[in-house]
């Protein structure tokens, strides 16, 4: 039951614009699936303006996903590509990439769910698979040196402050 009413928040909390593109009325609202739900919110042609909350939303409804029904390493991965593909990464130009990776829908994502407490390790994908990942492939986007450059510097970021936090939280 509560993983249904998590499921019916997620729905109410679709932005209007969303629903306008799909056709949907918001006062005659049909239920969504989970799969359905992450698709609005994440999908750059019903979404354009989505943001790391609405990728984090996503990811939140993936652990809804019935998974004799769809691989939820699959969608996690497919999320996680779509928010790479939201930020054109050779825009990242200049003297402070770690600062301007920092301001992608990928590592603002990430961003959020640490403050919310989430295990990192866990929730965010290797680099490894977000690389084979179709999605990027089909971009262009690992055959693009600077756009590798900026994801494993981001990545040595990520595990630098993990450990640190971590060490900070163990003393």
């Amino acid at each position: 039951l509560n993983s249904e009413l998590e499921i019916v928040l997620h729905q109410e909390q679709l932005p209007s614009d969303v629903l306008q593109a799909v056709d949907i009325d918001p006062e005659k609202q049909p239920p969504l699936t989970v799969e359905e739900l992450i698709e609005f919110y994440t999908s750059p042609k019903v979404n354009p303006s989505a943001n790391e909350y609405d990728f984090k939303k996503a990811l939140d409804l993936v652990t809804y996903a019935d998974e004799k029904e769809v691989d939820l390493d699959k969608l996690m991965l497919l999320i996680w590509c779509r928010a790479v593909l939201r930020d054109s990464w050779s825009e990242l130009e200049g003297v402070e990439p770690a600062a301007s990776i920092r301001r992608t829908i990928f590592f603002r994502i990430i961003e959020v769910a640490f403050n919310e407490g989430v295990d990192l390790f866990e929730f965010v994908p290797s680099i490894e698979s977000l690389i084979g990942c179709d999605e990027l492939k089909t971009s262009g986007l690992t055959d693009d040196k600077h756009f590798l450059y900026l994801l494993k510097m981001g990545y040595e970021q990520l595990e630098l402050e993990q450990s640190h936090s971590s060490s900070q939280t163990a003393n």
